[in-house]
């Protein structure tokens, strides 16, 4: 009898730790890279002098801006680092050794830049790695946060959907069988995944599967599709969302 399959909708697989997690519950995963991220080379460096914060949306944000600034440049200029979720605090703290000022308790980046108080942690220039796609998004969050506050939107990766997707997300409709797990790790894995089939496809195959949200904003993307019944990580981080699925598992046996 084959296993129960987690097909994961991610640019990243989990680590080696997290798939045996799942192995051991007889869960297999099937990773499907359908968004693919490269970083961009600025052509001069990042002044971090025109910064008091820098404020990283994802690891592909991260990744770009290190690839255009060094981690010892970041130290020197003692900026404060603040992360839209739990998943890229802990890739900024284990690949690059930095410790994170603020984790965005709130489960949106509106949420954050209209509640947190800029003023009091002493920012009053904020610098957002961002892809093309977030281009506009934080210079207009900065205009509903409650401090007077400027942002500077830094270009410093691409998102692209990945060449061989088509032929993935074809594997996908053709083999997924009732109770396998479909996890959703970002908004532009969806986008992607509805670029290719119908709304009525992609609600046959939701409602097929046990379908996961690796947080807020993912949801909120599936929610714009009217896919209304899956499960949302606690934390938007893998472990998280892993931890999620064999809890749910385990309850449902």
């Amino acid at each position: 009898m084959s296993k129960t399959k987690v097909w994961w909708l991610g640019s990243q697989k989990p680590h080696a730790k997290l798939i045996d997690q799942l192995n051991a519950e007889e869960l297999e995963l099937e990773w499907i890279p359908l968004m693919t991220t490269q970083s961009i080379i600025l052509d001069r460096p990042i002044d971090l002098a025109n910064y008091d914060a820098v404020y990283f949306v994802s690891k592909a944000a991260v990744d770009g801006w290190f690839t255009n600034c060094s981690v010892d440049r970041i130290r020197e200029a003692n900026l404060k680092i603040i992360t839209t979720g739990h998943g890229t605090a802990e890739y900024l703290e284990q690949v690059y050794q930095l410790s994170v000022t603020h984790i965005n308790p709130y489960k949106t980046a509106a949420d954050f830049f209209q509640h947190f108080d800029f003023s009091q942690e002493g920012i009053a220039t904020l610098a957002v790695p961002i892809s093309h796609q977030s281009q506009g998004k934080y210079h207009q969050l900065a205009l509903i946060a409650q401090d007077d506050i400027w942002v500077d939107e830094v270009l410093v990766y691409q998102k692209q959907v990945s060449e061989f997707a088509e032929g993935w997300v074809t594997s996908l409709f053709q083999t997924l069988k009732e109770g396998d797990y479909l996890v959703v790790t970002s908004p532009s894995n969806w986008q992607a995944l509805r670029l290719m089939k119908s709304m009525s496809q992609l609600k046959e195959l939701s409602d097929k599967s046990n379908v996961y949200s690796i947080g807020p904003l993912t949801s909120a993307a599936m929610r714009e599709d009217s896919i209304q019944n899956f499960c949302e990580a606690k934390h938007s981080n893998y472990q998280s969302l892993i931890q999620l699925i064999i809890q749910r598992k385990r309850e449902d046996e």
